[in-house]
C-alpha cells in the first residue's frame, strides 16, 4: 500500500473532518458526532444506513462505490441528514406503511439539498443517487404519497411493503 492510500476508516474520518471545518457545514458537527459509526465488511447493507443516531457503512461500497472524497462527503452528508431531519421518528407512520418508499422519499428531499449546497463540487452523491427534479421544493411527506400513488398505479413507484427490509439493529437496510 502506497504512503498516499487511505484505508476506508482514514477516509470516512477525513471526509467528517473536511465537513465539520467547512463553513457550510459547521452547524452538523453535533449531528455527526451523536451516535456510533461502524464500517462493516458484509453486504447486509449494500450501501449505507442509519436508525437515526448511528450509521452503518459498507466497507466495499466506501471504497469501489465512492472513489472521489467528494462521493465519500456526500455519502456521510446523506446520512446524517436521515438524523438532522430525525426521518425514522419524524415519519415512523410513512415507515411502516411503505418502509421502502419512505426512504426513497427521504433520499430524494435530501439529495436534492446535497446537489444545492454544493455547487462547488465539495460534496457529490455516489453514483446511484436518487435524484428527480420533479421533487424540488416539495415536503418528505408529497414525495411519499407521489411514489405511493405511482406504485398503486403500477408506474414503477414503491409498495415496498410497510415492514421493509430489515438489516442489523433494525435499520432499514439499501442506500439510505
Amino acid at each position: 500500500m502506497l504512503a498516499t492510500e487511505l484505508t476506508q476508516e482514514q477516509r470516512l474520518r477525513k471526509a467528517f473532518f473536511d465537513i465539520v471545518n467547512s463553513d457550510r457545514y459547521k452547524y452538523m458537527s453535533p449531528i455527526l458526532l451523536l451516535g456510533e459509526t461502524r464500517i462493516i465488511d458484509v453486504n447486509d447493507i449494500p450501501t449505507a444506513c442509519t436508525d437515526g443516531l448511528n450509521i452503518v457503512y459498507n466497507r466495499t461500497f466506501l471504497g469501489e462505490g465512492c472513489p472521489q472524497e467528494s462521493e465519500v462527503r456526500g455519502l456521510v452528508l446523506h446520512e446524517n441528514k436521515h438524523k438532522e431531519g430525525r426521518h425514522p421518528f419524524v415519519y415512523q407512520h410513512l415507515y411502516r406503511k411503505d418502509a421502502r418508499c419512505a426512504n426513497l422519499a427521504c433520499d430524494y428531499v435530501i439529495n436534492l439539498q446535497i446537489l444545492d449546497e454544493n455547487k462547488d463540487g465539495f460534496a457529490t452523491l455516489p453514483e446511484g443517487g436518487v435524484v428527480d427534479e420533479r421533487f424540488r421544493g416539495i415536503t418528505v411527506t408529497q414525495v411519499f404519497n407521489t411514489l405511493y400513488q405511482e406504485g398503486e398505479e403500477g408506474e414503477g413507484g414503491c409498495q415496498g411493503g410497510g415492514d421493509g427490509e430489515e438489516g442489523e439493529e433494525g435499520t432499514t437496510t439499501g442506500r439510505s
